[in-house]
């Protein structure tokens, strides 16, 4: 099957979180959606004007964020696993989120907090640009070893037959 077709296949099945997408097919769609998304995000960088390419770059992974995650919510269905595991890369930004919020907190909910939190801001200006390197990179790097274990799932060869998540895709027409 020509890879434009699987593309357009599956763009059709965005809003299905349902059911189960063969390996080939998942990845002959994201083949298309990574060469489309790198192909537009240029055009954008290099014909729009002083920093609205990257506008233009957001709405591209906002238009692209909800066909690539159903496709790989329907891949994981099909390896026999649950489609949350798309979600596993963004754990430790939201986690990084809600440790920097009750720290946010903390700091505001008195006033020597305050105190502490300008204090920390102005005097130890060099510590804190460390320390934000180093949580950075600690999130960066988890980041990256839950997309590893969700790549690897998405890798995986089809379960054979009908699993929880419906018949396998390679005895069912698409």
């Amino acid at each position: 099957m020509p890879v434009l077709h699987v593309f357009w296949l599956e763009l059709r099945r965005s809003l299905d979180f349902r059911g189960r997408t063969a390996r080939a097919r998942y990845f002959g769609f994201m083949s298309v959606a990574v060469s489309v998304f790198a192909s537009a995000s240029w055009i954008a960088l290099a014909t729009l004007p002083d920093g609205q390419g990257w506008v233009g770059v957001l709405v591209l992974i906002t238009l692209l964020y909800v066909p690539v995650t159903s496709a790989g919510v329907r891949r994981l269905h099909d390896t026999g696993n649950p489609g949350t595991l798309m979600l596993d890369p963004l754990k430790p930004l939201a986690a990084f989120g809600v440790i920097a919020l009750l720290i946010g907190v903390a700091f505001l909910s008195s006033d020597v907090g305050i105190l502490a939190l300008f204090a920390s801001l102005f005097l130890a200006g060099k510590l804190m640009a460390a320390l934000s390197l180093v949580a950075a990179l600690l999130m960066l790097g988890l980041t990256m070893i839950f997309f590893s274990h969700t790549m690897g799932q998405l890798m995986l060869p089809s379960q054979p037959r009908t699993n929880t998540y419906g018949p396998d895709p390679h005895q069912v027409p698409a």
